[in-house]
């Protein structure tokens, strides 16, 4: 029987998730990392993502049996129990039995899972709709999952190369490229750098560029970092700095942070390039909307963002909201 700590901490889990909150001893994300190279990120980024997008089915079962089939998400957040994950609902009632080493939240309507170094992907009542033996596997996003895979040559073989599966596990993008991201807005970054005359840039090591859902290649400038993007407006790296790009290649706030995440309701947190390296909102001409700054900012959703900064002394983390103006609303809550 599960203990009554964990039910409560699912509930918390629950109350929570919206904005990726999490109170201390609780468990309700995947505790692996982006663990396909890209950026260190809060969900905002390439690798694996929260479930922001897409209709939230209701909670009756043949409303998260369609909205499985539809690619939309079910209302299921990760959970761990006694060092298993599974999924509860919004109420904190377990729907899927913590049995696996890792879950992630749902994506396409589909959660993706890790148990004995292999990936499946279950659906919202825990039905394995694809099992595979690949090295890594993202999540489904747009109908297609970043995977990483060998390739194998007459002397040798050369680890790390990705491409795109379909929902039926088969190679919709054949591995080609050093790093591979999700599909969003039809467009993914991929890291083009590899092969015996790869490409060169400012900053060495990563060069990306984007392409679509065929393979096809929609943007061919060479960035030296990219996010996927977000209403109409993508994150990209040129030499040292990060801007904005729109999904013909155009730049729309040129390069001059440090760090940017997605926008998000007309909001993207950014930090700039001094000293301090601190959080702030920006609005769709890359102008300040406040001029408050945090230790961590997350995404806009529903009209709200949390943010954070750490208590002076203390491992604990002082987080709040603040509305699309960049004001504090409702008060603090302590997280370790």
């Amino acid at each position: 029987m599960i203990a009554q700590r964990s039910l409560s901490c699912a509930l918390m889990v629950a109350m929570v998730a919206a904005f990726g909150l999490v109170a201390s001893g609780c468990s309700s994300a995947s505790p692996v990392a982006d663990d396909s190279g890209a950026e260190a990120d809060d969900s905002d980024g390439q690798g694996a993502e929260a479930s922001e997008s897409g209709e939230v089915a209701e909670t009756d079962e043949s409303a998260d049996e369609v909205a499985s089939e539809a690619g939309e998400n079910p209302r299921l957040y990760p959970v761990e129990v006694d060092e298993k994950w599974g999924y509860i609902d919004a109420s904190g009632e377990i729907v899927i039995e913590p049995e696996y080493d890792v879950a992630f939240p749902f994506s396409d309507g589909w959660g993706r899972v890790y148990r004995d170094g292999n990936y499946s992907f279950v659906d919202a009542h825990g039905d394995v709709q694809l099992s595979t033996d690949l090295a890594w596997v993202d999540d489904f996003s747009e109908g297609l999952a970043a995977a990483k895979a060998e390739e194998r040559t007459n002397d040798n073989v050369r680890e790390g190369i990705f491409g795109y599966i379909d929902r039926e596990g088969e190679w919709a993008i054949s591995p080609q490229y050093k790093q591979a991201y999700p599909f969003s807005e039809g467009l993914a970054p991929v890291d083009v750098n590899v092969g015996d005359d790869p490409p060169h840039g400012a900053t060495g090591a990563a060069k990306f560029a984007y392409i679509e859902p065929d393979g096809t290649v929609a943007i061919d400038e060479i960035y030296d970092g990219a996010m996927r993007f977000r209403e109409g407006t993508a994150p990209v790296q040129v030499g040292y700095h990060w801007g904005y790009i729109d999904s013909s290649g155009n730049i729309v706030i040129e390069p001059q942070f440090q760090t940017a995440k997605p926008f998000s309701e007309g909001r993207a947190a950014v930090t700039s390039t001094s000293m301090t390296g601190e959080w702030f909102f920006i609005d769709e001409d890359g102008e300040p909307i406040s001029d408050h700054e945090w230790e961590v900012a997350r995404s806009f959703q529903d009209g709200l963002a949390a943010v954070a900064e750490h208590d002076r002394g203390s491992l604990n983390t002082r987080w709040s909201y603040v509305d699309r103006d960049g004001e504090p609303v409702f008060g603090e809550y302590h997280f370790a």
